[in-house]
């Protein structure tokens, strides 16, 4: 037998082998070189005019937390954006403070951090396409991701962070993608801390978690009454669970930490009492109040005619009940009180009148308070003082409805869900800052003309367009993307599908959004045509009218900063909001074309995925 053809063979193997591993450095390298020049031309990007409103605001904040710790910034501050991206601007802060930089580098110092967090999200379109056998495909998608015009307005430009909210979205369903489940439920627990949009997110999150515990075997345990079976699955299951769940804990209380103040029983921005003939007859009179959390809170702030969100407010301590009572100064009849909250609102409350301020007469009473603005007309009430007495919060608060002389365990349980309540109301306090249909996001409001219209405006059968945003998103968006997981389980073409439906949904139908939230659905879009080439269609197109909306609003606003809003029948804004609503519906059709699909093996071929 002739062994030299084996043997021949043998070494032919192995020199393929050496000539793989001489190369793995070699392309290394041009990897490195061609990130280096990718990096440069970004950082040389960012040389350029900001957006005027927003880089002020940050280098307003950044000189705050130049001289301040983080525990006061989003109240002092009212910081609008998610803790995490506070972190990153503490960081710039101690840099300017440290070497006393100009304007321009501290604009860099903000911008830089979304420069390198949009080069975190190419890693990952790379770490994609290795896994697929596309690593030529991976590199050339995250080129066009890090030189994308969008992305780079975005961050390099304009000096916004959306990158940093991309780049938590592809590794969430990238870790996902390599059943690295709890590593994945980690950053999403970070990306909801940096954006609320990350809700977007959530049934994919839910589904992708939840798909690799063993339901085979629980099924069958009911079947066969084996506790051999069982046993084994309860144990992974719950290991799984609450490494999750206590991970998720320990990274909230670890990045809260830093920022938690007790959030106030209850708050007011103004206070107005009419007469009979709606003549104001509060302003100027002197006020008490049961407690003030802080001397900036005080009661001056609630006659002094400011109602917006950055404006001063009355504050109470954080028990209940608490009261506000007006001085008229002599008896008057009193025909009307409007009422004026601020984020913490009593659901349940009492208008008293007194001549002498020790008996009082009630003249209006709820438990159903709604907060915002309130105006309650009063009947046959006369007296010199009026009094708004404050006894019940709505959830959370309103389970325990703590006073002074409460009992340690019930003080303990209330301070434990203000702390977890402490980022839904900085979220919610924030999203109140803009509640309008569209600000200035070229979405389907665009088109229906609601262009800075108030979305708690009742419309089709009564319903506000808010909760018809959230209705067609939730029912719409939310189940199509969950049904496509569900059904094509193994296909990473859904995976990734599913994450772009509801990173756009989220633009195209919510309510309060901005120009900038389309961003996070361009790389997913781009992920997409790995396996389905078409996807280049609607990736340019989203690119394109993402970087129109953003442009087209910097230039706006930055010839006009006392102007910063659009009129609501602006051709470009209509024509963009036109392009980015076919474009998800479809994405909707071809979700449905993709989940039809039956045959599973040319989509593993597809994919590249290889047998084992």
């Amino acid at each position: 037998m002739d062994n030299t053809k084996g043997k021949s063979i043998s070494n032919n193997n192995k020199n393929l082998k050496k000539a793989s591993i001489e190369e793995k450095p070699l392309e290394k390298n041009k990897i490195a070189m061609i990130l280096i020049v990718l990096l440069i031309v970004r950082v040389l990007l960012t040389l350029l005019p900001s957006h005027k409103i927003d880089i002020g605001f940050l280098k307003w904040e950044i000189s705050y937390l130049g001289n301040n710790s983080l525990k006061n910034f989003t109240t002092d501050i009212h910081f609008v954006y998610g803790p995490i991206y506070a972190f990153f601007l503490k960081m710039s802060a101690i840099i300017v403070k440290t070497f006393s930089l100009p304007d321009l580098a501290q604009e860099f110092m903000i911008k830089i951090w979304a420069v390198l967090f949009d080069f975190v999200a190419a890693a990952f379109i790379y770490l994609i396409g290795k896994k697929y056998n596309k690593i030529r495909l991976g590199i050339g998608l995250a080129i066009f991701y890090v030189l994308n015009p969008a992305i780079v307005f975005n961050s390099s430009v304009w000096g916004q962070f959306d990158g940093i909210t991309a780049a938590l979205f592809i590794g969430v369903v990238y870790f996902f993608n390599i059943r690295r489940s709890n590593i994945a439920l980690f950053i999403y627990a970070v990306a909801a801390l940096t954006k609320p949009q990350a809700i977007a997110l959530f049934p994919l999150v839910a589904i992708l978690y939840f798909k690799d515990f063993p339901w085979a075997k629980f099924s069958n345990y009911f079947k066969t009454k084996d506790k051999n079976i069982i046993k084994p699955a309860l144990k992974s299951s719950f290991i799984k669970l609450g490494t999750g769940f206590l991970g998720c804990l320990l990274i909230y209380t670890v990045l809260i930490l830093p920022f938690y103040k007790e959030t106030p029983f209850y708050s007011m921005r103004e206070i107005n009492i009419y007469s009979k003939d709606l003549q104001n007859i509060s302003s100027g009179k002197q006020i008490s109040a049961s407690s003030t959390a802080e001397d900036r809170f005080s009661t001056n702030n609630l006659t002094d005619g400011k109602y917006g969100v950055f404006d001063g407010y009355w504050a109470s301590r954080n028990t209940s009940p608490q009261w506000l009572v007006f001085d008229l100064g002599a008896p008057m009849d009193v025909g009307r009180v409007t009422l004026n909250w601020g984020f913490e609102y009593a659901k349940g409350y009492n208008i008293q009148i007194s001549d002498d301020s020790n008996k009082w007469t009630t003249v209006y009473s709820t438990s159903k308070g709604k907060g915002k603005s309130e105006s309650i007309p009063l009947d046959s009430a006369r007296g010199r003082y009026v009094k708004i007495e404050m006894e019940k919060r709505p959830f959370p608060y309103g389970l325990i409805n703590i006073d002074e002389n409460a009992g340690a365990i019930k003080k303990a349980a209330f301070k434990a869900i203000d702390f977890y309540y402490w980022l839904v109301h900085h979220y919610s306090s924030s999203l109140d800052d803009y509640p309008y249909a569209t600000a200035n996001a070229f979405n389907m409001w665009t088109i229906l003309g609601k262009q800075m219209v108030d979305d708690r405006t009742p419309s089709l059968f009564g319903i506000t367009y808010g909760t018809w945003g959230y209705i067609l998103l939730f029912s719409l968006v939310w189940l199509l993307a969950a049904l496509l997981l569900l059904i094509k389980r193994k296909s990473a073409l859904a995976l990734y599908y599913s994450a772009f439906i509801l990173t756009a949904g989220i633009f195209v139908f919510a309510s309060r959004v901005h120009e900038r939230y389309l961003l996070p659905a361009i790389i997913m879009a781009i992920v997409c045509v790995f396996w389905e080439k078409r996807m280049w269609i609607p990736t340019i197109l989203i690119s394109a009218a993402c970087l129109t909306n953003q442009w087209y609003v910097y230039y706006i606003q930055n010839k006009n900063p006392d102007a910063p809003w659009l009129a609501p029948d602006d051709p470009v804004s209509m024509v963009t909001a036109w392009i980015t609503l076919l474009v998800m519906i479809g994405a909707i059709v071809y979700l449905f074309m993709l989940a039809g699909k039956k045959d599973v093996k040319k989509q593993k071929a597809r994919t590249g995925v290889r047998k084992k």
